[in-house]
């Protein structure tokens, strides 16, 4: 597919790469960062800009793939697309507006959708 892909969270270190594992998901991405370091976490856009200089890629860029409305809120900071897939149960929350696209699940990305963005 050619796209370089990194994973940017507010989560500390420790627990991104045990789900890592678990998931079975090592090798994957190109970067992995967290935000437990910096000086302020999502919805501050660093770790995102800190992702895209990982990736060697502008922010303007770069899609980010979101479930909170913070995370979405760092997202549209850097200046990058944001695609929600927000939990159902919080699906219907009005700040999911400020979204490129909104999604009830990754299985829904194509290459046309990301094409459109």
């Amino acid at each position: 597919s050619g796209l370089k892909i990194a994973l940017a969270s507010s989560s500390p270190m420790d627990l991104i790469e045990a789900t890592i594992d678990a998931l079975s998901l090592t090798g994957l991405f190109e970067a992995v960062l967290s935000a437990e370091h910096l000086r302020y976490g999502k919805p501050h856009p660093e770790v995102y800009i800190n992702a895209a200089d990982a990736l060697g890629v502008k922010p303007q860029h770069c899609v980010a793939f979101e479930d909170s409305v913070n995370g979405l809120l760092a997202a549209k900071a850097a200046q990058m697309k944001g695609i929600a897939v927000p939990d159902a149960a919080f699906s219907q929350d009005p700040r999911w507006a400020i979204a490129d696209c909104k999604l009830s699940s990754l299985h829904e990305v194509n290459p046309e959708l990301l094409a459109q963005l």
